[in-house]
């Protein structure tokens, strides 16, 4: 998805790349707010869109792919866990997308950045 979309919004489809942005100083705030208001339109859109096109149902989760912690395991590990996930996310899009000293590679971050999410 960010091959595909990269060259319209640098590929920023995640928030968290998004403050990371803002916080290296590598967008301005104002471009920073804007593009949380897309992201969140387009979350809001594809949810809807979904809610749509799958018939209740079908869906055996009774959450249509939203996100719970599962049994067994604590909100405080859940938490934990989207914290580390969503930091090497941020990491590697500003060490392979971003950096300077990464412009040699940068035409494969979309592939690091994708095995970082996977």
């Amino acid at each position: 998805l960010a091959y595909g979309i990269g060259h319209y919004s640098g590929g920023q489809i995640n928030c968290a790349v998004t403050f990371g942005l803002v916080l290296a100083n590598q967008i301005t705030i104002w471009q920073g707010i804007l593009n949380f208001f897309a992201q969140m339109l387009g979350s809001v859109t594809g949810a809807a869109i979904l809610c749509l096109m799958y018939p209740p149902n079908k869906d055996l989760t009774s959450s249509l792919g939203s996100n719970a912690v599962s049994d067994g395991w604590k909100p405080i590990q859940a938490c934990a866990g989207e914290f580390m996930m969503t930091f090497l996310l941020v990491f590697t899009v500003l060490e392979t997308a971003v950096n300077p000293m990464s412009e040699a590679n940068r035409p494969m971050a979309c592939l690091a950045i994708g095995f970082a999410v996977f």
